[in-house]
């Protein structure tokens, strides 16, 4: 839970908040769940570009939350890829309602879908990265068994 209590508006505006924070963070975990792969199949290290994704330009609460998860291959707590393309679909069905294109929240959406068809939706959602890294054939672990965690 949030430390921040900030009244949004009228009935349905929290929850309606919640969802275009949800699909922020799922937005965020989605790319660097594509983009680690591709990096350590281009030959990065995954430890070090997970750090510099925790903490340069690109980093954000996603990839401070996720890749220490992913490093670690932790992939058993947490909410699971089901539940946030949920939250997803709900967002979609909103913006429908009101012919919004939203291409950056389908385009992340397809890659959710992509690990839910392996069977992957009871997982944490930085499972999706498995997809990714099978197609590739590379793995995005930490070598270090003490990692840090930002």
């Amino acid at each position: 839970m949030g430390t921040t209590v900030l009244y949004m508006g009228g009935y349905g505006a929290g929850q309606l908040t919640k969802m275009i924070n949800n699909c922020a963070l799922n937005i965020c975990a989605a790319s660097f769940c594509e983009l680690m792969p591709l990096g350590v199949k281009l030959g990065l290290d995954p430890e070090k570009l997970g750090e510099v994704l925790m903490t340069a330009s690109g980093s954000s609460y996603a990839s401070r939350l996720l890749i220490p998860e992913i490093l670690k291959g932790s992939f058993s707590h947490g909410f699971s890829l089901e539940r946030a393309y949920k939250d997803m679909t709900s967002m979609l069905a909103v913006t429908g309602t009101y012919a919004v294109p939203l291409p950056t929240l389908s385009g992340a959406m397809q890659t959710y879908q992509l690990a839910l068809r392996k069977g992957y939706g009871g997982d944490y959602k930085g499972a999706m990265i498995r997809f990714y890294e099978e197609l590739l054939g590379v793995t995005c672990r930490s070598t270090n068994q003490n990692h840090r965690s930002f």
